[in-house]
């Protein structure tokens, strides 16, 4: 979309600044904004919590309680994707509640397939599964990566590197990004400022041997198995305890690129200035699309 600005010297034509690749955006003014429950079966807590002034609340479990059947929750991509296809999704919130225990819990934020072979957690996901552990003051994360179709072939991890939070309810994003040509996947974790804190890439064919330590055959049924559907959430069951994460979030986006949600940190201009016959005129960028 376009806008026309007469200024008496100048014919001036400003587009709207939105990302091409983006499917759809959550905001969460005032409700889970198409945030659903895919599986609700930890009885130990409820997955989407309130939504009020812009932000969704989300509790992950390393859940023993429910162990390895996990709560999972996520908006509706739209269609199904797998494995031949690119796509990527941006959270932008604040940890509100981190695990206290020098014992690592785990959790899972990535895209989540919703078909009846997904109950488990390692089923149909492709995801950051991210630790969370705290050693004296100090909260540390690791940025792990977490594959799987059905279990033809097993569970695709790849670990990541152990990261310090020197602000832990800072404002974070996380960005979770697939190339269905390459197969690779990328996770980013980056400040409020878009400034990278830790990274995990991996080349699905090489760097996951969980996939591919049964053979060709396994590892190519499960990547023709693959077909995720929504983008959002999952428990998941480590060193168990029911140790919880919470999330405030600000949006979640979904974009149809392997790199869209990576584009969408640009840092762009909050207004943009024109100088036109001694005039000033100021455009400010639309909040929303």
């Amino acid at each position: 979309m376009s806008r026309l600005l007469a200024t008496g010297m100048f014919l001036v034509v400003v587009a709207s600044i939105c990302p091409a690749s983006e499917v759809w955006r959550s905001n969460f003014d005032s409700s889970a904004d198409g945030v659903v429950d895919i599986w609700n079966q930890n009885s130990a807590k409820a997955t989407i919590g309130p939504a009020a002034g812009g932000k969704l609340q989300i509790t992950n479990m390393d859940n023993s309680t429910n162990a390895y059947t996990p709560d999972k929750a996520g908006r509706p991509l739209g269609a199904t994707v797998g494995a031949g296809n690119s796509f990527s999704g941006l959270y932008q919130f604040q940890w509100s509640g981190l695990n206290q225990s020098q014992t690592q819990a785990y959790e899972m934020a990535g895209f989540l397939g919703s078909d009846g072979n997904s109950t488990p957690q390692t089923r149909q996901v492709m995801t950051a599964l991210i630790g969370h552990w705290k050693v004296g003051a100090d909260n540390y994360i690791t940025l792990d990566m977490g594959v799987g179709g059905i279990g033809i072939s097993g569970f695709g991890y790849k670990a990541g590197t152990t990261t310090w939070l020197a602000n832990p309810s800072d404002n974070y994003q996380l960005t979770v990004g697939y190339d269905g040509t390459t197969r690779v996947l990328t996770l980013g974790l980056y400040d409020g400022q878009g400034n990278l804190v830790t990274q995990n890439v991996g080349d699905l064919d090489t760097d996951l041997p969980g996939l591919t330590a049964y053979g060709s055959g396994a590892y190519n049924g499960e990547l023709n198995a693959m077909a995720f559907t929504h983008l959002g959430w999952s428990d998941y069951t480590y060193n168990g305890g029911d140790r919880s994460t919470v999330w405030q979030t600000d949006s979640l986006a979904y974009f149809n690129t392997a790199t869209g949600a990576v584009e969408a940190l640009l840092p762009e201009p909050a207004s943009l200035i024109l100088l036109a016959g001694g005039m000033v005129v100021a455009l400010r960028r639309r909040a929303g699309h």
